[in-house]
Order: C-alpha cells, then sequence, then structure tokens
C-alpha cells in the first residue's frame, strides 16, 4: 500500500493528467509501465508464455503512443538481471539470455524493429544549439524538482503561463529533501542486502530523463525545461517500483532485497513511523496537487483566448489578413519564442489565415482572442500635407511624402489614409521595401508593411488620369483600437 500511496498522491504524475497533449502519451505510457511490469515478474516466476505475451502486448501498446516506452525495456531486463539471477554480472547476463531466451529473442525483434522505424520514419525536431544549457537542465530537474516532488513537494508553483507553471520549491525545501533522501537510502541499505539495487534502478532511470530532456527541449528552454513535471511523470512509477523492491520481499526471486541477518545499523526506527513517513509525504503531495490543478481550473487565461481565436478565424467571411503578433505573456510565455508568434499559433487553429505585406481590411488579435480591426500606435507620422482640402496630392508621377521624424531599422506598419478619384494599381516605397498594391475608389485606408529606416514614403505607379489625395500617413505598430 505505500508505493501504491506514494505513486496516486505525488504530483509528479499530475502533467500527465490535467495536460491533453502530454495526457495522449504518458498515461498509456503509465498503464503500459505496470501492467508490463506485473506480467513480466509472473513469467520471471513462471516462464508461461502467456504472461510472456501479455508483456510484449502491454510494451507494443505503449509504444505505439509513446517512443520513451522504450526506457521499459532496460527496466525489465534490470528486474531479470537484478533480482531472478544470481552470480557475477558476466554470468547473470548470459543466465538469463539462456534461461529466458524466448523473451530476449521476441522483445530483442520488437525494439529493433521499433528503433529503426522511428529512426528512419520520424522527424527530430531538435537540432543542436549554439548554448549549452545541460548544467541549468541536471540543476533544476535532478537537483531542485525531483527530490522536492519525490517527497511531496515542491508545494510552491512558479507562475509562467498558467494553467502552465514550473515546480518552484522554496530553497530551503530543496535542501532538507536532499538530506532525507540521503537518510532513507543510507538507512534501507544498511539494514537491508540488495537494497542498494532499487535505488540504483531509479537513479539510472531518473539520469536517463535528464539525458533526454537535455539534448531536446532543454536545448531550448534551458531551465525553464528542467522545472517541468510534465518531463518526469513517469519516474513517479519507477518510484513506486523501487520502494517495493527496497523495502519489501520480492517473492519468487532468489537475490530479493531482504533484512540483513545482522544489520549494519542496530538502531531501528518505531514501527509507526514508516507509515507516518509515507502519510505527510501523502499530505504534502496533495497539497501541492490541489494548488497545480486550481490554475487548470481558476487561472487559465489561455482557455478563453484559444476559443474566441478559433471561433473568430472560423467564422470570418473572408479570409482573415492579419499583422504578426507576439502573443499575451498568460497565453505564451516570452521563453516559448518563437512559438508565441501569432503566425505559428494560428496555423494551428485554421489554415485560412495570411499574414499579407499590404492589406486594406488588416486586422490584430486583441487581448481576449478576437479579431479587431488594426490600430497603429504610431511613432511618427506624415508632415502636413501642402495641398488644402488633399494633404499630399499624388498623380501617375508619384511623390515622396515626408515624416516627422526618421524611423529606426524595424518591421514597420503603415497606415495610409486616402482619397482616390478612382481604382487604380499603386506602388509604396519606404526604407528597404517596396509594395505593389492597389487603391479604391474613394475614402480609404492602406495597410503597408516597411522595413528599416526611412523619414520619407513614395507613393507612385497610379494608372493616368487618378489623383490620390494623402490626408496621412502613421508609422508604427498594429494593435487592437483602444477604448470599447
Amino acid at each position: 500500500l505505500a508505493p501504491l500511496t506514494l505513486y496516486l498522491t505525488s504530483v509528479i504524475s499530475l502533467p500527465a493528467l490535467m495536460w491533453w497533449a502530454a495526457s495522449v502519451n504518458q498515461v498509456p505510457m503509465q498503464v503500459a509501465f505496470f501492467v508490463a511490469v506485473g506480467a513480466w515478474v509472473r513469467h520471471l516466476r513462471t516462464r508461461s508464455p502467456g504472461w510472456l505475451a501479455v508483456t510484449l502486448l502491454a510494451v507494443g501498446f505503449g509504444l505505439l503512443c509513446y517512443v520513451k516506452v522504450l526506457l521499459l525495456v532496460p527496466v525489465l531486463a534490470y528486474l531479470a538481471v537484478a533480482y531472478f539471477a544470481r552470480g557475477t554480472l558476466r554470468e547473470r547476463v548470459v543466465g538469463t539470455a539462456r534461461a529466458y531466451w524466448p523473451a530476449v529473442a521476441t522483445g530483442g525483434v520488437l525494439t529493433v524493429a521499433y528503433v529503426v522505424h522511428y529512426v528512419s520514419a520520424v522527424p527530430q525536431p531538435f537540432r543542436p544549439a549554439r548554448e549549452n544549457h545541460v548544467l541549468e537542465v541536471a540543476d533544476s530537474m535532478l537537483g531542485t524538482i525531483l527530490p522536492t516532488g519525490l517527497l511531496g513537494g515542491p508545494w510552491h508553483w512558479y507562475r509562467t503561463s498558467p494553467p502552465i507553471v514550473l515546480g518552484s520549491p522554496p530553497v530551503w525545501t530543496v535542501h532538507l529533501s536532499w538530506v532525507l533522501v540521503v537518510l532513507v537510502v543510507l538507512y534501507s541499505v544498511l539494514r537491508r542486502a540488495r537494497a542498494g539495487r532499487g535505488w540504483a534502478l531509479l537513479a539510472t532511470y531518473s539520469l536517463a530523463l535528464f539525458v533526454l530532456l537535455a539534448t531536446s527541449r532543454g536545448q531550448l528552454y534551458g531551465r525553464f525545461a528542467g522545472l517541468e513535471y510534465r518531463y518526469l511523470t513517469d519516474v513517479v512509477c519507477v518510484l513506486a517500483l523501487t520502494v517495493g523492491l527496497v523495502f519489501l520481499e520480492l517473492q519468487g526471486a532468489p537475490d530479493s532485497s531482504r533484512p540483513r541477518p545482522a544489520p549494519l545499523l542496530t538502531v531501528r526506527l518505531h514501527p509507526g513511523v514508516a507509515p507516518l513517513a509515507v502519510a505527510l509525504v501523502a499530505v504534502g503531495g496533495l497539497l501541492s496537487s490541489a494548488s497545480y490543478v486550481g490554475y487548470w481550473h481558476h487561472d487559465n487565461a489561455g482557455r478563453a483566448y484559444v476559443k474566441n481565436l478559433q471561433a473568430a478565424l472560423a467564422g470570418s467571411e473572408r479570409v482573415p489578413a492579419l499583422a504578426a503578433q507576439t502573443l499575451p505573456g498568460d497565453v505564451m510565455p516570452d521563453y516559448t519564442k518563437p512559438d508565441n508568434d501569432s503566425r505559428r499559433f494560428t496555423s494551428l487553429l485554421q489554415r485560412r489565415v495570411s499574414f499579407p505585406t499590404t492589406s486594406d481590411r488588416l486586422q490584430v488579435i486583441d487581448g481576449a482572442g478576437n479579431l479587431v480591426p488594426a490600430s497603429i500606435r504610431t511613432g511618427v507620422r506624415s508632415r502636413p500635407g501642402p495641398q488644402d482640402g488633399c494633404g499630399w496630392k499624388v498623380r501617375a508621377e508619384g511623390r515622396d511624402i515626408a515624416l516627422t521624424g526618421r524611423t529606426f531599422d524595424w518591421q514597420w506598419w503603415l497606415r495610409i489614409g486616402y482619397l482616390s478619384s478612382s481604382d487604380s494599381p499603386v506602388v509604396v516605397t519606404a526604407g528597404d521595401s517596396r509594395r505593389a498594391t492597389v487603391v479604391r475608389k474613394g475614402l480609404h485606408s492602406l495597410y503597408v508593411r516597411a522595413d528599416g529606416r526611412f523619414d520619407t514614403v513614395s507613393v507612385s505607379g497610379l494608372a493616368d488620369g487618378v489623383t490620390l489625395c494623402v490626408d496621412t500617413i502613421e508609422v508604427g505598430d498594429p494593435v487592437p483600437p483602444e477604448g470599447p
């Protein structure tokens, strides 16, 4: 019951239950883990082909859902070599291979076939990074949230982009957790024979998870990636197994952990200490879990934002013409760049979206996820035009329109307010950009993206006989309009 209690109350596994993107992979993985371990131990005891088949089916099912299920294969091999064999390491490995050769053969074929398929057919999204974040990830993952999570933590969360929050245990709890972990390990090793093998399994598995993270998302997010329990959820399965292997006898295993006939530590704890310790860890885990879940239920700004944006994109009569934006920090935090760019984000919700360089109906996404007409947060603007009632009069030969100042090197948007005598092509040149588009008869606005430094805007390319009155040019960033 103690291992089961630790598993059920630990906050480490909660991302696999609350976060849909994690659940589709990690819930099947945890199911596969426990089914495979249970069936495998029964096969090791009985050599029954039926239990071997259940083991292979569980592993195969897990691999269909998540590549990390490959880590289950060495766990099963470790159980056989460390607990169901005797002798030197070489004798254990050779003896296990001979005694359980059907399992070695079928499991080897399954594993190799999956690895070959994965390497050859699955795109790898991560490339070597310019900066090395290995030490940062090791400190945050292995040094901070793992030991506190094992003991019921982290008790406190770092609000990055709720509901996605990161483990942020107080420093003193990290130090205390390490002291308690070391004391528990030492007590078990000094009181029980072969207890170290269980802890070795937990340590090795945790190290494998660290290597996987440090060579993937850890390259992008550094320390932040190491503080995310999403990448540790399966370690709680190994924790439950480890506690059983260390403190309980594995029936049918000749090298199971057992009390030492002559303990190296004569001090024996009161029988009530273990239930009390498990209860304290469980209570800590429940408190940490309650605060974690609270962000999903009560502080999830992204939920309404995404629903509103999805409805707005789907309900638009024409293909929305949007200006690129950085999403609000409570929807996608700044450290997720470039994934917090609206061009990437909207492509996940709706393919019918354009991000043009010119538009007569430019829109932006407001703070609630709605599409609204763009307003320009003006940095510089055009000088007053010399023509009364027209401003800057432009004909076929074109005209340069002076601005009140010079821009710095940036990606700008221009709003050109104009009155045209007729529909016509037009060319707008500013900085490093030359945009060919059209103007419509009447009073309208034209939005043009321009890159670089400039203090004038050139308007040219009008059809013969067309007169364009430019009232104003605003240069700045597109933002939602102010007020209701």
